[in-house]
């Protein structure tokens, strides 16, 4: 028996200085999120872990991750979702030479994951870069076998592998 929870957490504290008319007006911006899941299947509750702590993606190459198949737990175990609460992926490729830096783009492709649910719905992250999803409500995103459960990872660089870190959460 496994029992899964844990907390997600994203914060942000920025300062501002504007001068005007000789004047320093200072800002400072102090913004935390967190989110906690529990063990279950309900709304904020989590079952379920896909997680890759660095996956390498060949040039012009694509994963296409079967969320509904094929997907193994940290121990081994099969992991099929029908539900999604969290996907996390920071593109981890090194940025020596931006002009061709190995980018990322998540989403689209055939069967996409009910978020992006036109094959055009993509989203660019370059090197350094995250995309961040949380819908920690009861219906989370649907995932549909066969025809709505698929989340690609492509490298748009012809040139340069691409590096990846991938958490899926869910039911």
């Amino acid at each position: 028996m496994e029992l899964v929870s844990g907390l997600i957490s994203v914060s942000a504290v920025l300062s501002l200085l504007k001068q005007n008319q000789g004047l320093d007006i200072p800002i400072e911006i102090s913004q935390k999120i967190t989110q906690a899941f529990e063990d279950g299947s309900g709304a904020n509750e989590i079952n379920k872990i896909f997680y890759l702590a660095e996956q390498v993606l060949a040039t012009s190459a694509a994963d296409s991750h079967d969320l509904s198949g094929a997907l193994t737990d940290p121990y081994g175990d099969a992991v099929v979702f029908s539900k999604i609460r969290l996907i996390w992926l920071v593109n981890t490729s090194p940025t020596l030479d931006p002009a061709s830096a190995a980018s990322l783009k998540v989403g689209a492709g055939s069967n996409p994951l009910a978020a992006f649910s036109d094959v055009s719905d993509a989203l660019p992250v370059a090197p350094g870069g995250m995309v961040l999803l949380i819908n920690p409500t009861l219906a989370g995103v649907t995932v549909t076998a066969a025809t709505g459960d698929i989340f690609k990872v492509l490298n748009l660089s012809a040139s340069e592998l691409a590096r990846y870190m991938l958490l899926v959460l869910g039911t």
